[in-house]
């Protein structure tokens, strides 16, 4: 790299936005397994992009239904509404790609433990400057690192 480069483009800050996501070390079939057994959902494999946005259309459509019913009859009892979470390998990879939001790490950990592994989860706020990850291996917190302007630094 050319010694004029600036310190960011070196770290390849702000170059790539990570956003905030789970990393598995385990395949996709094996998360499959565990979202199944342990925490009860559907999934559906060999899905394609629209499958998904159908998928998110719906659930946000009946977002909208029983906000509707709720208006007029606050006590009346509604079934919980299915969300889609996509979830993915890239080819040739051993690590499987979960979206999340903050305080999720729980989830991450339960992988970690039910399938003996690896886990990652990375958190990005963009709006309050901090970030954080924790990496969890089998049923242990091995590393933690939390950083931002109202936290100061954290690593354990």
């Amino acid at each position: 790299m050319n010694e004029n480069t600036t310190a960011n483009q070196k770290l390849g800050c702000e170059k790539y936005s990570l956003d905030s996501c789970i990393l598995v070390k385990a395949s996709v079939e094996e998360i499959s397994k565990v979202i199944r057994q342990y925490f009860g959902l559907q999934v559906q494999s060999e899905c394609q992009l629209v499958d998904y946005i159908n998928a998110d259309r719906d659930s946000s459509q009946e977002e909208d239904r029983q906000r509707e019913i709720l208006r007029s009859n606050p006590k009346k009892s509604l079934p919980p509404i299915s969300y889609p979470f996509p979830f993915w390998q890239y080819l040739d990879r051993q690590w499987t790609y979960l979206p999340f939001f903050r305080g999720d790490d729980s989830i991450a950990f339960a992988f970690a433990s039910l399938l003996n592994t690896d886990a990652i989860c990375f958190f990005d706020s963009h709006h309050a400057i901090h970030n954080e990850f924790k990496v969890f291996r089998n049923d242990r917190l091995v590393e933690h690192y939390l950083f931002g302007g109202d936290f100061g630094s954290h690593i354990m």
